[in-house]
């Protein structure tokens, strides 16, 4: 680590906005949106709070749970910045993060979140904090921030999702994905259910992760309280494993159009059947016929 302010490589503040992480509330930043210069080295960061700031995280903390839960959080964003727009949350080519001499990272490989620092803080607005960021690879730009962030809600980060057009899909794109499922088998029409993975109920809000390759989806509601309450806040899609923050989300319109339906219909049916021509019908209890599982295919989202 470098230590004369001579020797920190250059960084700068640019007037740019990060992409929003829908995890956080973001309040106000503590070191505002800072680029990197394309070098290697030891770039550092001094972080203060305010009064109001240092009595928040004092007070909201919840000593019950363990690690201690905090209402309000210090986090540091790390971006790979292309001039317009970001990669979000990258830390490869990141060596080590120091905060107050406690090393927070180690290796490259951890995940493309943003980093909770609050338990690295001394929590008082006499204090100064000291951030210190190594870099051993500068093949490309990097923006650092610091954030005064709240937890939201699993519902007001639902309420986010469904709320924004580009995480919601069209009803058409999976009626006919659905409807072309296996033709060339002679199967004359698909189940596809609407159970929820996680919960074994049917899901209210129907969603996957906007790159999983499968068109069976979980409930937004149940995703979220997961990933809120589980200790290191991972994301993970429960049906293919892969990695799914909330802002990756997309609401299946055609699922959203069949729950309507069933609901005002007074229809508890946790199935449905697809025909070839996009029609659907409700699955009742022990009936079969010549039909092939969504779940199950590993063709449905070429």
């Amino acid at each position: 680590m470098l230590d004369s302010a001579s020797d920190v490589p250059v960084q700068k503040k640019v007037s740019v906005v990060m992409k929003k992480d829908l995890i956080f509330n973001e309040i106000e930043d503590l070191v505002p949106p800072t680029l990197l210069s394309k070098q290697s080295g030891s770039f550092k960061f001094p972080i203060k709070l305010s009064a109001d700031q240092a009595e928040k995280l004092g007070m909201g903390r919840d000593v019950a749970r363990k690690p201690i839960h905090h209402q309000f959080k210090v986090v540091l964003r790390i971006c790979r910045f292309w001039g317009i727009t970001f990669d979000l949350d990258y830390y490869i080519g990141i060596s080590a993060i120091t905060i107050n001499n406690s090393q927070l990272i180690k290796f490259q490989n951890i995940d493309q979140r943003p980093l909770d620092i609050t338990s690295f803080l001394k929590i008082s607005p006499l204090a100064e904090n000291l951030v210190f960021l190594d870099r051993k690879s500068a093949s490309h730009s990097m923006v650092i921030a610091v954030y005064f962030v709240s937890d939201p809600t699993a519902a007001a980060i639902v309420r986010k999702v469904i709320r924004n057009p580009s995480q919601f899909l069209a009803s058409d794109w999976t009626r006919n994905k659905l409807s072309t499922v296996h033709p060339e088998e002679g199967v004359l029409s698909s189940e596809f259910s609407l159970v929820c993975p996680l919960t074994q109920k049917r899901f209210e809000i129907p969603v996957r992760g906007k790159n999983c390759q499968h068109l069976a989806c979980f409930d937004a509601h149940s995703f979220i309280n997961l990933g809120l309450t589980t200790q290191k806040r991972e994301w993970f899609c429960p049906i293919c494993n892969a990695h799914v923050l909330p802002g990756d989300l997309v609401v299946d319109g055609f699922c959203l159009e069949v729950l309507g339906k069933l609901k005002s219909d007074g229809d508890d049916s946790t199935k449905i059947r697809m025909n070839p021509n996009g029609e659907w019908s409700p699955v009742r209890a022990n009936f079969s016929t010549n039909v092939v599982d969504i779940e199950e295919s590993s063709c449905l989202a070429k």
